[in-house]
């Protein structure tokens, strides 16, 4: 049996008889939170006097011998004992082999949860299909696990005393995805901030001017379609002085944001109905009008002469002695006209 989601699982779990669970559950995601969320549920919908009787390995001591000798040890504590093993994408063959073998004896006194990253396609991923149970969770959609990801950082600084400003939050996630990442990034705010409550938007772009750099070249970004040829160079030449971004990567974002807007143009212009857009542009979906207005007054023949000329340079400055400097300088006026 294959379960995809958290919400089902909990039905699952809540329709069979207590402490009725398959002999042996796989709980498989890329997303280590989301596992170990998984795993919370699963645990608890083992009886109590059963969680006693709980013993957690990872891949190092889950060998086949150790492995071998719990399979027919006795309970001590209760009717049935649960053998928890982490980190089980990585175990060895040997230990497979031995998995599949106590998945045909169906022993009533065993328990075993493992949980890891998903596995490859085998005799082990097809078994949990088969007889097993494999909780497989998906990722969320970007627009939702971004909200998400959001909320759990401000729950998180709330938790240990701090606020966190939810523009702060919002940039903070712009560039990292992971919660472990995000985690440490503000355990150096809360460390950099001392006896401060809040931690705003401008700490984050102190000690993370990659971010600052990424937000500034989104207003480079806007200001082009805005037709301000003036404020476009000077924020340019801001970036570039800095020394946040190279003329290159420069030009590449440039380029990217221009293609998105280009791509949200284009589908206005066809006729797609707002759901539609916020479902393509998950990125925009807080500012969707606003983008959608700018990308229309920008005009899609704007779109397709900026692409070209944007491309252009892009030749020129891997082809010629000239300075990408300059180079992109040129392109810059030449599109915010």
């Amino acid at each position: 049996m294959k379960i995809s989601h958290l919400e089902e699982l909990k039905r699952y779990l809540q329709e069979r008889p207590p402490g009725e669970l398959y002999n042996l559950s796989f709980i498989a995601a890329e997303d280590s939170y989301l596992r170990e969320q998984a795993l919370r549920v699963l645990l608890n919908a083992i009886p109590s006097d059963e969680r006693l009787d709980l013993l957690t390995l990872d891949r190092s001591s889950a060998t086949v011998e150790r492995l071998a000798q719990e399979f027919i040890s006795p309970s001590l504590f209760s009717k049935r004992r649960t053998l928890l093993i982490k980190e089980a994408d990585r175990l060895n063959s040997g230990v497979d082999k031995l998995l599949l073998s106590f998945l045909e004896l169906r022993d009533p006194s065993l328990r075993l949860i493992l949980i890891g990253e998903p596995l490859k396609k085998g005799p082990l991923l097809q078994a949990l299909l088969d007889r097993g149970l494999l909780i497989e969770l998906l990722p969320p959609p970007p627009w939702e696990r971004a909200g998400e990801l959001t909320g759990w950082l401000i729950a998180s600084a709330r938790h240990l005393g701090k606020r966190l400003q939810r523009e702060a939050a919002h940039l903070l996630v712009s560039g990292e995805e992971c919660r472990g990442g995000l985690a440490r990034e503000l355990d150096k705010l809360i460390t950099y901030i001392g006896e401060r409550d809040e931690i705003t938007l401008d700490d984050v772009k102190t000690l993370r001017p990659s971010l600052h750099a990424k937000e500034t070249i989104w207003d480079l970004g806007r200001t082009i379609m805005e037709r301000n040829p003036s404020r476009a160079l000077g924020l340019l030449n801001a970036l570039l002085h800095d020394g946040a971004l190279a003329p290159m990567l420069c030009l590449y974002q440039i380029r990217s944001q221009l293609s998105t807007h280009y791509e949200l143009a284009s589908m206005v212009a066809a006729g797609h109905p707002p759901q539609e857009l916020a479902r393509a542009f998950p990125q925009m979906r807080s500012h969707l009008t606003r983008n959608k207005e700018l990308a229309l007054s920008y005009g899609l023949k704007a779109f397709q002469k900026a692409l070209l000329l944007t491309s252009q340079a892009d030749l020129r400055m891997k082809s010629e002695s000239t300075s990408p400097h300059l180079i992109l300088e040129l392109t810059i006026a030449r599109i915010s006209v």
